[in-house]
């Protein structure tokens, strides 16, 4: 009964905040998660090992107008997307339900925002699917990672 009270409460506070108090707390969460943990998927293990074999140097997990993204290099970002986690048009229809509260509609929603914003800002965004980099070699993704570069 306590918690069931305290989730509700958390979740009308939570239901009250603008949009840019959001991200700020998201952001503080991802802050203080990757702290914690910093566990990263083997897709996006694989994504940094390939960059530094060819010498090239970059940033993980930055937070930049208000997203979290995987890879920088200087004005490129790197999306590495989990196949689940992101939709891949690939395995799900659109209308789909990803999560208890999620449709793919609004993930791929949400990752056209974050990329969008990004662009509008100067960056030139990719995306690598979990899919494509699990069919590919390390020799074809050192090609395809070169060709952005």
């Amino acid at each position: 009964e306590v918690r069931e009270k305290s989730s509700k409460t958390k979740k009308e506070k939570f239901a009250k905040l603008t949009l840019e108090e959001k991200r700020k707390l998201t952001e503080k969460a991802r802050a203080s998660w990757h702290q914690q943990n910093s566990w990263v998927s083997k897709i996006e293990l694989r994504i940094r090992s390939i960059l530094q074999k060819m010498n090239v140097k970059f940033k993980t997990n930055e937070t930049l107008f208000n997203y979290n993204y995987d890879i920088v290099i200087d004005n490129i970002l790197i999306e590495i997307n989990g196949d689940f986690w992101h939709g891949n048009p690939l395995h799900f229809e659109p209308g789909e339900k990803l999560f208890e509260t999620l449709t793919v509609d609004e993930v791929w929603e949400k990752d056209r925002v974050k990329k969008e914003t990004a662009e509008n800002n100067g960056k030139t965004v990719y995306v690598l699917w979990e899919t494509e980099i699990n069919e590919s070699t390390d020799e074809e993704l050192e090609q395809l990672l070169s060709s952005w570069l």
